[in-house]
């Protein structure tokens, strides 16, 4: 199968079945199905050349899945979760995950990305089952059977309908706010999610007629497709740069106004460099072009954590760093023996590494700085209608606005509604807790 290379899709609808893949921590795992054999790995030596490194300016370096390309495993629960029976159509008993993704399945006549699937699967246990949290890894851009779905790259929020109410997979912690409007589509082909951001930005105009735009300290950004006022479409093409700024800084900016003090104390998270240099939250770890680093987090309460990590990039990029190797989330567990012989620490190492965009150095920078944005959540959660592509270094492939909105004017309005007061969780599902927490990494190339 490794040299035919086919597309495998692996549903795990049974216990424990969120530990699978093999760590790069030294915390054992109770969860295995098969025993190690040398004679594999001699015949399938690693390569890390394989990982498609260019894409990512910040990654996850060394995991058990190198570069998910050909493969997804679909997991019922968390590492250190049992899976719950469930009465089928009340004919007989099976795990909750069959019923829910066959149905699932069958809705959306699988024209469905992986991600958009697991994201409908993981809100369907949210509400029926809370106690579990399924799991995703590997490539997540194609359907279930292994096809590419045009538009895969498109962001949106999945949602169900609970008797009379709307549950949304999405809270304060997103941004989203009371009074906040969307458009819903039934299950199936992915749709486009317009979003936008409150920032200020005052738009210059140089001695080559072309705009500048400066941040609120009436510094220029650099690392902006130069757009010409003499450019038939420069209306359209800032727009589409603003617009693109303004969620970028949204993003960077999110944070709890009201967290959850007990559980803003249950952890400690920290960065830390190979000479041992410690930073903590909203403090800059300087690093060399390509030199490793550790993001550490401890969990010393008595419930799991579970960790998004978000790179806001030079190129004003918001990048999942952890689905590059294949994941969605990690789950930090509570340092305890389990009662089915599975010993957690309670720690998490995450190495990464950092390399300067290649865009920058072409544009004669041997430096920039990144914010590394962590979400911190008591529940398993996704966040990736965050996410945003770099914008392109030349105005000729600004090909309009980001996000899909078709009334300049409507991006104004979004951005007065985000003022509003916060949304507050649903009184019927169980209490969620979350805190970001944000480091800056300044990289430079001798």
């Amino acid at each position: 199968m490794a040299e035919k290379e086919p597309f495998v899709t692996v549903v795990l609808d049974c216990c424990y079945s969120g530990s699978i893949i093999r760590h790069g921590v030294t915390e054992r795992r109770g969860v295995r199905g098969v025993k190690y054999d040398a004679a594999i790995d001699a015949a399938y030596p690693l390569d890390l050349s394989l990982a498609r490194r260019p894409t990512r300016d910040i990654r996850q370096l060394q995991g058990w899945l190198i570069n998910p390309r050909n493969d997804t495993i679909l997991a019922a629960c968390g590492p250190h979760e049992t899976s719950q029976e469930l009465l089928v159509a009340h004919e007989y008993r099976s795990g909750p995950l069959s019923p829910f993704l066959l149905r699932a399945l069958k809705v959306s006549d699988g024209f469905l990305t992986i991600q958009s699937l697991y994201d409908h699967l993981r809100l369907k246990f949210h509400v029926r089952r809370p106690e579990q949290n399924p799991m995703c890894y590997g490539r997540k851009d194609v359907s279930f059977f292994g096809v590419l779905i045009p538009g895969a790259e498109r962001k949106h929020i999945s949602a169900l309908r609970v008797g009379d109410k709307i549950i949304l997979d999405a809270g304060s912690a997103h941004g989203i706010c009371t009074g906040d409007e969307f458009a819903m589509f039934p299950l199936g082909p992915e749709t486009d999610n317009a979003s936008g951001v409150d920032y200020e930005f005052e738009v210059a105009v140089n001695e080559n007629d072309e705009y500048h735009i400066l941040d609120r300290r009436g510094v220029a950004i650099r690392s902006l497709p130069a757009v010409t006022s003499t450019d038939a479409s420069h209306i359209s093409k800032m727009a589409t740069i603003l617009e693109h700024l303004a969620t970028f800084k949204y993003v960077e900016g999110i944070e709890n106004q009201t967290p959850d003090r007990t559980f803003e104390q249950s952890f400690t998270c920290y960065l830390e460099d190979s000479s041992n240099n410690r930073v903590d939250s909203g403090q800059t770890l300087s690093v060399r072009h390509d030199e490793p680093f550790t993001l550490t987090v401890i969990n010393h309460g008595s419930d799991p954590t579970y960790l998004t990590l978000f790179d806001m990039g030079p190129l004003w990029q918001i990048e999942d760093i952890l689905t590059g190797g294949g994941e969605i989330f990690k789950v930090v567990a509570p340092g305890q023996a389990t009662a089915h012989g599975t010993d957690h620490t309670g720690r998490l190492d995450i190495p990464l590494g950092f390399e300067i965009p290649e865009e920058l150095t072409m544009m004669g920078y041997h430096d920039c700085e990144d914010a590394v944005k962590v979400f911190v959540t008591s529940r398993a959660s996704s966040f990736v209608a965050l996410e945003s592509s770099k914008l392109p270094n030349s105005a000729t492939d600004l090909t309009g606005r980001s996000r899909g909105r078709n009334d300049y004017h409507e991006l104004s309005d979004f951005l007065s509604s985000l003022a509003t007061p916060n949304r507050r969780p649903n009184a019927e599902l169980p209490d969620e807790k979350w805190i970001t927490t944000t480091f800056f990494v300044r990289t430079v190339k001798e």
